[in-house]
């Protein structure tokens, strides 16, 4: 998105929120500078926490990490982060 208007950034919010309500998170990266200073000013981080707007993809990445490595042990023995295309690549348990 190269620009944000207050009616966008509220549909952003309410998507964040209804994210949060299912227990999973969301990170956002590469805002340009006006989007970045609207989200910045309408205090945006509240929607989405703390640290996960990030500058770039990197960041983010970084941020991914951080908070899979904050997960309960149990949750990450799970495999929910594995993708769907990994998951049909293993063979089947028998």
């Amino acid at each position: 998105m190269t620009a944000l208007d207050a009616t966008g950034l509220q549909a952003l919010q309410e998507f964040a929120d209804a994210v949060h309500e299912t227990g999973r998170g969301l990170i956002f990266c590469g805002a340009p500078s006006q989007p970045a200073k609207l989200m910045k000013r309408a205090d945006f981080e509240e929607h989405v926490g703390a640290g996960n707007v990030c500058p770039n993809v990197q960041a983010a990445l970084a941020r991914a990490a951080q908070i899979f490595q904050e997960l309960p042990e149990a949750t990450r023995m799970l495999g929910l982060h594995r993708r769907r295309s990994d998951l049909a690549a293993q063979p089947a348990a028998t």
